[in-house]
């Protein structure tokens, strides 16, 4: 943190444009190993039982679209086109915890536009038939990419922690192997799921299903 706020401070009018890069990457490799970190000490803190679910009621589909919003910027600059389409049957205002799904939503969407060169990548959402026996509705958000994809096998693992495609195109992407199974923690906590469904160059499909 201390890095970030002194790069932060830094007057870089004073400097040429070959240092402004450096002190540039500089920042964004600090914030990067901030977000691995909070990412590390977020698995802990599952792990020991000692996280508690922030419940109150909220907009969903002003959560959807602002969400949208924010990834728009990542995915023009590919020149991606990115959509929303959320259902009627979906009531606007519901009790959960929306930090929660809005840091699923974007680990998901971090993802998608991270190994989708061209095409599009669609969030469809829409309530789930109800069952009398239930006082909740469950809400079923599938995120869909046409990106490159990856084989079955790795779809048995890919929620596990430090888990990453063999394939060489995905690991030139990045990444530690830790947002998608901490994805999969934070639905399990809120008594939900994720589940995925991929094609090796043909895309991929990211289902959470989570009760409200």
């Amino acid at each position: 943190i201390g890095i970030i706020g002194l790069t932060e401070l830094i007057d870089r009018k004073s400097f040429a444009r070959d240092d402004i890069k450096l002190i540039t990457g500089m920042e964004s490799s600090a914030q990067h190993l901030l977000q691995l970190t909070n990412d590390l000490l977020d698995h802990a803190r599952l792990d020991a039982g000692k996280w508690t679910p922030n419940i109150t009621l909220f907009s969903i589909r002003e959560l959807l679209l602002k969400q949208i919003d924010k990834e728009k910027p990542a995915a023009t600059a590919k020149q991606l086109t990115l959509s929303a389409h959320i259902h009627e049957n979906i009531p606007d205002q519901l009790f959960g915890d929306e930090k929660l799904l809005q840091r699923i939503l974007h680990e998901i969407f971090d993802n998608a536009i991270k190994f989708t060169s061209t095409g599009s990548i669609a969030l469809m959402a829409e309530a789930l038939p109800h069952h009398s026996n239930k006082r909740f509705i469950t809400v079923r958000f599938d995120i869909i990419d046409t990106g490159i994809g990856f084989d079955t096998d790795f779809q048995e693992r890919i929620f596990k922690m430090f888990e990453l495609a063999d394939d060489s195109s995905t690991r030139h992407q990045g990444g530690a192997g830790i947002g998608l199974s901490l994805c999969k923690k934070f639905c399990h906590l809120l008594e939900g799921d994720i589940q995925c469904e991929s094609h090796l160059g043909k895309g991929t499909v990211f289902c959470i299903t989570l009760p409200f």
